[in-house]
């Protein structure tokens, strides 16, 4: 009977502690578990921030940057992809302006072409009547080899005109395909060559030329050689007829110049001088292609450069253009 108690009361006994194990186990673990799940939270919170931030990147948002906090490795996180994100907001702003750049460009490009092909149509009038008039003349009223040859001169002079405009317009045309190769120059010598040789066109012409020494580019040679070319034979028709023409080429503060003290013009015209047969009205009297400064223009701005003319009627005229420097 006795032993039979004993059973009973050990057989209790373990129950008791059975239940009191589980009891101190779950006591102890459930905080444990507790601080685990808050852990897990505070590790993987972040990172799901992170996550929602970078489907937002992944949807085209580049203005977006992570705000997270934690620990020095999750802070360094959160600064890699916002660093990333600077970077790739940049290249997207950068793409977006070339893209209006371009667009820009391509806008002034129709428009150039739609004004050059009106302009065309309107110089070549000229000539081909003039041609046409001459030969229906020698047709009709030429009755002596004198004056057929008159007429024939006409026609000649007209042709040649024609030539020397096409000639102008497929230079210009290739100037597009042209490479820069810029290099540091002095831009005096090609100023004086220049000076010794545009002249012999006009032998009775007295042109003093002041060429300041110095004159360091960073340019195409080739192209900028065309470019003063081109100023040059503007200043010399232009110059004054009736007293000595003087043309200066240097460079000063707003950059470099040809400077004439020839007849000037209205400043309120100075936009259409770049323009592709862009006439003056007091211009009328001078030969030309109508090519010139505009070939000049295009060479300047191919060389992200700028130019411009400042000028009175009567008080001559100073052509500037600028360079970027070289490294």
């Amino acid at each position: 009977m006795r032993i039979a108690q004993s059973k009973a009361g050990l057989k209790k006994t373990r129950a008791d502690i059975f239940i009191a194990s589980i009891f101190a186990a779950a006591m102890v673990g459930l905080p444990v578990f507790l601080l685990a799940i808050l852990i897990i939270k505070k590790l993987t919170d972040p990172l799901s921030k992170l996550s929602a931030v970078m489907v937002q990147a992944h949807n085209g948002q580049t203005n977006i940057r992570a705000r997270l906090s934690g620990s020095r490795d999750i802070r360094q996180m959160s600064d890699d992809f916002n660093a990333m994100m600077a970077q790739l907001e940049d290249v997207r702003s950068g793409l977006e302006n070339k893209v209006r750049d371009r667009t820009t460009a391509l806008a002034a490009l129709a428009a150039s072409l739609e004004l050059f092909n009106e302009r065309a149509v309107h110089e070549l009038r000229g000539p081909m009547s003039v041609i046409s008039g001459a030969a229906g003349l020698i047709e009709i009223k030429a009755s002596n080899v004198g004056e057929i040859r008159h007429y024939l001169d006409r026609i000649k002079t007209e042709i040649g005109r024609i030539n020397n405009m096409m000639g102008a317009l497929r230079a210009m045309s290739r100037l597009e395909l042209t490479t820069l190769e810029k290099k540091h120059v002095n831009l005096a010598p090609i100023a004086r060559y220049l000076s010794d040789t545009l002249p012999t066109a006009l032998p009775e012409r007295q042109i003093e030329f002041v060429i300041t020494d110095d004159i360091p580019a960073y340019c195409s040679p080739d192209l900028l050689t065309i470019v003063l070319s081109n100023l040059i034979s503007n200043a010399i028709k232009f110059s004054r007829d009736d007293a000595l023409a003087r043309i200066e080429i240097g460079r000063d503060d707003k950059g470099y110049f040809v400077r004439d003290n020839g007849i000037g013009f209205d400043p309120r015209h100075s936009d259409m001088l770049f323009t592709i047969f862009g006439r003056l009205e007091n211009a009328d009297h001078v030969e030309g292609s109508g090519i010139g400064l505009a070939t000049a223009y295009l060479i300047i701005t191919r060389h992200s450069g700028r130019i411009w003319a400042e000028a009175l009627p009567g008080q001559g005229a100073t052509f500037y253009f600028t360079l970027p420097d070289g490294d």
